[in-house]
């Protein structure tokens, strides 16, 4: 008798929940659809000190939130992520689609909605298209190497995929052919109306892996100065490049740290790739990644001519940077010349160049064997020092 009040109360709870989330769900819709609606919106208006600052034909505009709307959007989006806790699934995805169809999508919070979205269309067996359509809304939204990767990889149709990716992320180029837009904030971009604005560096990445290589290489990967790298594509471009020609497996060190350097300028991690997604397992974040990196490359190739090119022009660069650095002795920059001129070693040697990577460093020590400190970080790169 007292088993049967258990579950007769039990049952009884269940139910309340659901009558709870239900009307939580009609309040929240409602809001949604008064954002569609324009019955609540942003005040925009002009801000005239950027252009007196930047003297700048872009205007910048600034929002004022009156309705409180960012408000709104945090709590829808908690709203969405307690259907997890109380295991309703399906008002998660319902809601989540219909915040992904109103909230505009310049938001970055709108990526946020698609891709839990596609963690509850999983768990209630959606059907596939459905998951890959919000894979490709969390990139509208957050156009960033992260997301690119998961709706491409996970894609019937990585061809029509790819192109309707490119779309996206065609917008941010200027009509040079450069980049829109200037550095990524990264973490400074939280609040619920953060627009989404990939920076430079990024666009050129999602050219990469739009298989926009040679278009990149002559635009971001070729630089004529020597020295201020730091403020352009230039060690990312070089680093993406070398991991690419290798093949991912056996990375001797200086392959090892461009695969290090395209992780960190992808933004990439376990925790990042797995939303959105059935939960994956515990692993190793660079092997993970290249994992996940030689899988694109799989599907996104670069032809026999142009690797060949492209190497040629990785080494010339790389000579002008060591004599750059050498002449302005920025002793700082040696241990990374050497992490390069080993890379380019161990691809070669890939290639098929016997004792490749320890004559191309042979060569830099010799011809700068007054620099010790340049010489003992080729060593560290593996340069052994010939006793012959």
């Amino acid at each position: 008798m007292i088993k049967n009040v258990e579950k007769s109360g039990v049952v009884s709870l269940k139910q309340k929940n659901q009558v709870l989330f239900k009307q939580q769900y009609e309040q929240w819709s409602g809001v949604l659809n008064a954002l569609e609606e324009g019955e609540k919106c942003l005040l925009e208006e002009y801000n005239e000190a950027y252009d007196d600052w930047y003297n700048s034909s872009v205007d910048e505009i600034l929002y004022e939130d009156l309705d409180e709307i960012g408000k709104d959007l945090d709590e829808i989006c908690k709203f969405i992520h307690k259907c997890t806790d109380a295991e309703e699934y399906q008002y998660g995805m319902e809601i989540g689609a219909d915040g992904v169809k109103r909230i505009s999508d310049k938001l970055i919070i709108r990526s946020e909605v698609a891709l839990k979205t596609s963690e509850y269309a999983i768990t209630v067996n959606a059907d596939r298209s459905f998951i890959e359509k919000y894979y490709v809304e969390a990139f509208r939204s957050d156009t960033n190497a992260v997301n690119y990767l998961r709706a491409f990889l996970n894609s019937a149709n990585q061809d029509t995929c790819r192109q309707e990716l490119k779309e996206i992320y065609s917008a941010y180029i200027r009509r040079d052919g450069r980049y829109s837009g200037y550095y990524d904030y990264g973490s400074m971009r939280v609040n619920e109306l953060a627009e989404n604005e990939p920076g430079k560096n990024m666009v050129y990445v999602l050219r990469l892996l739009g298989g926009e290589f040679m278009e990149v290489l002559r635009l971001g990967v070729s630089e004529k100065d020597a020295l201020g790298w730091s403020a352009t594509f230039m060690k990312q471009g070089l680093a993406f490049f070398l991991f690419y020609l290798s093949d991912g497996k056996n990375l001797g060190k200086g392959i090892s740290e461009m695969a290090k350097i395209t992780r960190y300028v992808f933004g990439f991690d376990i925790a990042a790739y797995s939303k959105g997604q059935k939960k994956i397992a515990a692993k190793d974040e660079m092997s993970f990644f290249t994992d996940i990196f030689m899988k694109w490359k799989k599907e996104t190739e670069i032809g026999e001519s142009d690797r060949e090119k492209i190497l040629r022009h990785i080494e010339k660069q790389m000579e002008k940077r060591v004599v750059g650095i050498m002449d302005a002795n920025r002793r700082k920059y040696y241990g990374e010349c050497a992490s390069y001129i080993a890379a380019i070693g161990e691809i070669r040697e890939y290639l098929g160049e016997r004792g490749g990577k320890q004559m191309l460093m042979s060569r830099y020590a010799a011809e700068y064997s007054r620099r010790s400190a340049f010489r003992t970080e080729l060593q560290n790169y593996g340069w052994v020092i010939s006793r012959t």
